[in-house]
């Protein structure tokens, strides 16, 4: 079975400049299938807390594959693994843009292991 990310976008952001001491990170990830017998989304919520800055996001990227989806798929290492590992080094890139350009220090996420993560 074959894989492709088509597109992403930022559905919501939220940047506010706060200074109260903490450092965290955070995030969500889900999957949403619609109508199509091909495609699906693998959605992204982030939350970075830091010394100068508090950051939320959500981060929705499509998919495709070359099958058809079913049940069988929906659950599978593809929608809870694959899709995520193959989107999250965007997220990473996207934070981390937007951080700096913004005029603080970029702030680059730590790398998630979705193999452990789908085991939670």
């Amino acid at each position: 079975m074959k894989i492709q990310l088509k597109n992403w976008i930022v559905k919501d952001l939220n940047l506010s400049n706060v200074n109260d001491g903490k450092d965290t990170f955070n995030f969500a990830v889900g999957a949403y299938f619609g109508d199509s017998k091909h495609d699906f989304n693998i959605g992204f919520k982030v939350e970075v807390n830091n010394t100068s800055f508090t950051l939320s996001a959500e981060i929705i990227f499509s998919f495709t594959v070359d099958t058809e989806i079913d049940e069988q798929f929906k659950t599978s290492n593809f929608v809870k693994i694959n899709a995520p590992a193959i989107a999250f080094p965007y997220v990473r890139s996207i934070i981390t843009t937007i951080t700096m350009q913004c005029g603080y220090q970029g702030v680059i996420l730590p790398s998630i292991n979705f193999v452990k993560a789908s085991e939670k």
